[in-house]
C-alpha cells in the first residue's frame, strides 16, 4: 500500500508539473492565455466513473491486488490536469493528455520507482486517453493542435494499454499462451464494446 500511494503522488506531481510547464512553454511561444470555466459536476462524476472502471477491466487479467488499486486510480489522476481550465488560466484543455506526458512520466517513474510502476503509469494514461473521447492536444506545448481520436484507433489505444498492465508483472512470452491471451483479449473486446456504445458526450472535456 505505501508503494500505491508513494507511485500515485508521485504521478499526481508529475501531472501537475507536466501542466504548468507546458502551459509555460505555449505562452513563450506566443499561444494566448484563457480563462477557466468550471465544468459540469454530474458530467465530471460520471467520466471519473468511466475512467476508473475501464482501466478496472484492463487489469484484471493481472491478478495484482496492487495493479486492481493503482491502474484506476492513475488512469483518473490524469484529469487533475483540468485544474487549469476549471479553475485556472489555460492554453489548451487537459494538458496531459499528450504523447510527451507519456513518455516523460514513464521516465520519470522508471526512474524513481521501477519498471512495474512505469509500465501501470504508461498504461493508465493510454488507458484513459484511449476512452475519454473528444479531441486531444498530443504534441502540446509544441503545437496547440487539437486531434480526434476515432474508434479504431481508440481499439489499438486499447490494446497498447493492457499489454502495458501486462508487461508491468509478466514476460512478453506469456501473451503466446491461451489461459493469458484470452482473457486478455476478452477484457480489451469488452472495453472496446463498452467505449462503441457509452455515450462520450459525458468527457469532461468542455473547452
Amino acid at each position: 500500500m505505501r508503494d500505491a500511494v508513494t507511485t500515485t503522488i508521485l504521478y499526481l506531481v508529475a501531472v501537475v508539473a507536466f501542466s504548468a510547464a507546458a502551459i509555460a512553454i505555449a505562452v513563450g511561444l506566443g499561444d494566448p492565455l484563457l480563462s477557466g470555466q468550471v465544468p459540469s459536476s454530474g458530467k465530471s462524476g460520471l467520466d471519473a466513473i468511466w475512467h476508473l472502471l475501464t482501466a478496472f477491466v484492463l487489469v484484471l487479467p493481472l491478478r495484482r491486488r496492487l495493479a486492481y488499486l493503482l491502474a484506476p486510480v492513475l488512469s483518473l489522476g490524469i484529469d487533475i490536469d483540468h485544474i487549469f481550465g476549471s479553475f485556472l488560466p489555460y492554453v489548451v484543455g487537459r494538458e496531459a493528455h499528450d504523447v510527451f506526458f507519456l513518455v516523460l512520466v514513464s521516465l520519470f517513474l522508471y526512474a524513481v520507482e521501477g519498471r512495474p510502476a512505469a509500465l501501470l503509469g504508461a498504461g493508465a494514461v493510454v488507458t484513459h486517453i484511449a476512452v475519454d473521447g473528444g479531441s486531444f492536444p498530443f504534441f502540446a506545448p509544441v503545437s496547440i493542435a487539437q486531434y480526434p481520436l476515432p474508434f479504431p484507433a481508440a481499439v489499438l489505444l486499447l490494446v497498447v494499454a493492457a499489454l502495458l498492465f501486462h508487461l508491468a508483472y509478466r514476460p512478453v512470452d506469456e501473451l503466446r499462451q491461451p489461459r493469458i491471451a484470452l482473457p486478455i483479449a476478452g477484457v480489451i473486446a469488452a472495453v472496446s464494446v463498452a467505449v462503441l456504445f457509452f455515450p462520450l458526450l459525458y468527457s469532461f472535456n468542455t473547452f
